[in-house]
This record gives C-alpha cells, structure tokens and sequence, in this order.
C-alpha cells in the first residue's frame, strides 16, 4: 500500500467517525437532554412529546434548550 492510500483511509474513517458522532449527538443525546429539562421545569406535555417523537420533536428541543 502507497502512503496515498493509507491517507485516503484515514480521512474516510474520519469523516465516517465524525457522521457517526454527529448522528449519536442529535438523535440520542439531545432527546434525552430535552426530557431531562422538561422534567426540571415541569412540562408534562413536553416530557411526554419528547418520547413519543424522540428523535424530531426531542432533537430541536434538545438544541433549543442548549443554546
């Protein structure tokens, strides 16, 4: 294997591990987080909104909450 190759690797499995990173932030995390804050506040109907639609529902409100 030429040096070249071994430096197509590495940037694919970065890329591959940076997509994966981001898809574990957004679709578990921030859901979670959203719940988290719901509870704290006392929004039922959000807690419950949250995970029913976890992942479109509780992402932007994971995102909304942490910024």
């Amino acid at each position: 294997m030429s040096n070249s190759d071994n430096n197509q690797e590495l940037k694919a499995g970065f890329l591959i591990f940076a997509v994966l990173t981001i898809k574990i932030f957004l679709g578990t995390i921030m859901p979670i987080y959203a719940i988290i804050k719901d509870i704290q506040y006392g929004n039922t109907i959000w807690v419950i909104a949250d995970f029913i639609f976890f992942v479109p529902v509780g992402t932007i409100r994971g995102l909304m909450y942490l910024f």
